[in-house]
């Protein structure tokens, strides 16, 4: 749904502006690939995982890179351009802008290097910037489609409602998700229209800003949420330290083992650490299959079985 929202509003501002509608298609549709199980609830938690063991950071950009260059056709990649790859790794979106400027002098080999910094360097990924204007378009419509579609979702679960907005957002970007994708992508084709970077107007930057800061305060920090941040953490670490053990001791019945690791080539089994091997097992699952091995995991351990 995320996938399909960002990708169709990018595409409505990139066709406005006169860009690379397919090139705009290729990151929408990729650059979530490496998001996990519940979403930035879980990337923290597997970034935590992971750093314990190999002290990488995990971000899901990076991951969405690494999937579709390293672990897509069992362990061989697939052959995108490097701006398909560029836009991936910098679209995070937790980092706003008012003015996005492509780095045009970017090559691959400093693409290849931010890669390996966002596994290097803590928190790397929010400051790199795509070195095409499809790239730019996609980053913000990201922070467009989620910041109004989580505000929906938020009033639907009763964290607020919708009159908690403070009127000053809703006078300037509205209050539904429908009329914040309307005001905020008029507002950057109208600012960026002919001109070598995407902006947004200082009205509509400081609400879309304000908003966001009302949002984690409101949604993402609400402590209506903490007893599911903590189950999601308790899963996290069961499954992955049962992944690790299973790993170490080859246990040929663990679906890590018999559904993942089995597809992979050998070099990738040869090359890869088995932290790493966990993560990336992780990261390429649905809530629904996370669950279901949680369950496969916990069940015979209440019954006293060992797993």
């Amino acid at each position: 749904m995320h996938v399909q929202l960002v990708s169709k509003i990018a595409r409505v501002i990139g066709r406005a502006l006169s860009l690379n509608e397919d090139l705009i298609e290729a990151i929408a549709l990729g650059h979530d690939l490496g998001h996990v199980p519940y979403g930035h609830d879980g990337e923290r938690k597997l970034n935590e995982l992971l750093h314990s063991e190999t002290s990488e950071y995990f971000c899901h950009n990076a991951q969405s890179v690494r999937a579709l260059q390293l672990l897509e056709q069992k362990g061989k990649g697939l052959n995108l351009t490097l701006q398909v790859l560029d836009g991936i790794l910098c679209h995070n979106g937790e980092l706003m802008l008012d003015q996005y400027n492509p780095d045009y002098k970017k090559t691959k080999e400093k693409f290849l290097e931010e890669y390996e910094n966002c596994w290097k360097i803590e928190k790397f990924s929010k400051d790199i910037i795509s070195m095409t204007l499809e790239g730019c378009v996609m980053r913000i419509s990201d922070v467009i489609a989620y910041i109004g579609r989580d505000l929906e979702d938020a009033i639907i679960l009763g964290l607020i409602e919708r009159n908690d907005i403070p009127q000053s957002i809703v006078e300037t970007i509205g209050n539904t998700n429908a009329q914040i994708i309307n005001n905020l992508a008029l507002d950057i084709i109208n600012n960026s229209f002919q001109k070598k970077y995407i902006k947004l107007s200082k009205e509509k930057y400081d609400a879309l800003n304000a908003f966001y800061e009302f949002s984690k305060e409101a949604i993402y920090q609400n402590p209506k949420k903490s007893h599911q941040d903590d189950k999601i953490k308790n899963m996290f670490n069961v499954l992955f330290e049962r992944y690790l053990k299973d790993l170490k001791a080859d246990n040929t019945k663990s679906t890590i083992i018999k559904y993942y690791l089995k597809s992979m080539s050998d070099d990738y089994r040869e090359k890869t650490s088995n932290p790493k091997i966990v993560s990336d097992y992780i990261a390429g699952m649905t809530d629904d299959y996370f669950n279901k091995e949680f369950q496969n995991v916990m069940i015979p351990q209440s019954f006293g079985y060992k797993v």
